[in-house]
């Protein structure tokens, strides 16, 4: 039988420390742990009690949320809680809204227990991994997993969407599109159900204006 020497041993065992260092870590829930606090439910009401959908958004700052314009789109009323971090419902007005890139923002009734941070420097590249924060079907808190697989443009408008291949259901819209770090690159907006994989997000650089907006109007 071969025997092995101590210098062997030792060096065997500074090499599976080295290849567990580089084993990857539990990314997906380190980015929930991250950010699912800042995740919000969203009930859209056309009149004083008739409930016309539900759908999603996040904090980005302390009484602010982000989420689809079809979201909102007819709303009388608007009642809203953190899923994850804040049971309590809020009420909610939109101060900021865009048909065109599907965004809006709402103003809450308090502030948010935490607000997600926005990406600024432009998308990752094609290929990324992403993750998306929602509550399809009404179940709360989800996150899926998946890659910025494209950045679609409109021959006519120049209008640029994120294609990723995390899935959007109903109830998911208006949720953050996240980097591996839990940055906020889009809003998770569509999905084309003639095929697979055909998931949309708008860029943030379509929300900015609107939080400037925002702003200048405080």
């Amino acid at each position: 039988m071969m025997k092995i020497g101590l210098a062997a041993w030792t060096w065997l065992f500074f090499l599976s420390l080295a290849i567990e260092a580089h084993e990857p870590k539990d990314e997906g829930a380190e980015v929930y742990r991250k950010t699912s606090g800042a995740l919000v439910r969203i009930h859209v009401f056309s009149g004083p009690n008739n409930a016309k959908s539900i759908g999603s958004g996040f904090a980005v700052a302390d009484r602010l949320v982000v989420t689809n314009w079809h979201v909102i789109d007819g709303a009388d009323r608007l009642r809203l809680r953190f899923v994850t971090s804040d049971a309590k419902w809020m009420n909610g007005t939109v101060v900021a809204k865009s048909r065109e890139h599907d965004l809006a923002v709402i103003r809450l009734s308090r502030n948010a227990p935490m607000f997600l941070k926005l990406e600024e420097k432009g998308i990752p590249p094609i290929g990324s991994r992403v993750y998306t924060l929602g509550n399809p079907d009404g179940y709360d808190g989800i996150i899926a997993e998946g890659l910025l697989s494209g950045i679609w443009t409109a021959r006519k408008s120049g209008r640029q969407e994120l294609q990723i291949s995390a899935p959007i259901s109903q109830g998911s819209s208006g949720g953050p599109v996240l980097d591996r770090n839990g940055i906020v690159i889009g809003v998770a907006k569509s999905v084309n159900r003639k095929g697979q994989n055909l998931n949309f997000a708008a860029p943030n650089e379509y929300l900015f204006p609107l939080l400037k907006k925002v702003q200048k109007e405080e």
